[in-house]
């Protein structure tokens, strides 16, 4: 299938996640019949890292080599009954603390860039930490 750009579709993984194929970078998606943005692409290291201490995570809508692209407007499924706004608060949270590298080993300097990275990404998008200010999680 050919997208309007002339992209390929994205073709989905064993995990049934789309990978994202050919060479556009970005990809935008956004709700039916709505202007608001859903989608945002953030490096992988910081989600992955999020998904192992057990994390509120927006759910994966794409994958690239080094990135995935999540869905801000849905809660994390592993949390029924939760709102999208408190999964992206501790989402946010998290990138946050992980942000300012003082007293963290050099191990885990990837991650503290990682979580930079998304934390700018999501600040520039609107989807920052004044945004989810008193959302309880």
């Amino acid at each position: 299938m050919v997208i309007a750009n002339g992209a390929h579709a994205p073709s989905t993984n064993a995990k049934g996640v789309s990978k994202m194929q050919g060479k556009s970078r970005k990809m935008v998606e956004t709700a039916p019949n709505t202007f608001k943005q859903v989608s945002v692409r953030i490096p992988k290291r910081f989600y992955d890292d999020c998904v192992n201490c057990e994390t509120r995570t927006p759910p994966i809508i794409g994958e690239y080599k080094r990135f995935y692209v999540i869905d801000t407007s849905e809660p994390d499924p592993g949390y029924p009954g939760e709102t999208a706004e408190q999964t992206m608060a501790d989402f946010v949270s998290r990138a946050k603390y992980y942000s300012d590298p003082v007293g963290f080993e050099r191990e885990v300097m990837p991650i503290v860039q990682s979580a930079k990275a998304t934390l700018a990404t999501l600040n520039a998008l609107g989807f920052g930490e004044d945004r989810y200010r008193g959302v309880e999680f």
